[in-house]
């Protein structure tokens, strides 16, 4: 497993490193040693986060995420954004579309569907309540 974190202050980074660290346990992904996770800390427009994977053989995931939010709220963002780099890596979904399709577990979900009904960012959305109240009540930082 390797993380790094680029961007914003001293303390976001190792409040995201510390995130990134527990969410891997959380979402048991630990049997995954190959990820490679780069977490950028920057000013971002028209989102709080966003992640990609930059190459689906290698296991290379990129997040980023606001470094202007609040504490509570950038813990969540990585949590959300670590729950797409679980599906991602477990090919648990596949977000390009293909003939006006997308691929989700065994099914397809259409690409004219409102993005926020997306079955991977309504698990996303559901974890990333559920992990930050777990993280936040944990006192891991």
């Amino acid at each position: 497993m390797n993380i790094q974190i680029t961007g914003g202050t001293i303390y976001q980074k190792e409040v995201a490193y510390k995130v990134i660290e527990w969410t891997i346990k959380q979402l048991k992904l630990t049997r995954l040693s190959s990820l490679y996770i780069h977490v950028i800390l920057k000013k971002l427009r028209g989102a709080d986060g966003y992640c990609s994977m930059e190459d689906d053989e290698r296991r290379i995931f990129t997040i980023e995420a606001h470094k202007n939010l609040k504490l509570r709220q950038l813990i969540m963002t990585l949590i959300h954004e670590m729950v797409h780099v679980k599906q991602f890596a477990r090919n648990e979904m596949d977000d390009f579309p293909i003939n006006g399709r997308q691929r989700w577990k065994s099914g397809t979900v259409p690409e004219s569907i409102n993005y926020d009904d997306m079955p991977w960012e309504k698990e996303a959305t559901r974890l990333q309540k559920k992990l930050t109240d777990e993280f936040w009540r944990e006192d891991q930082l």
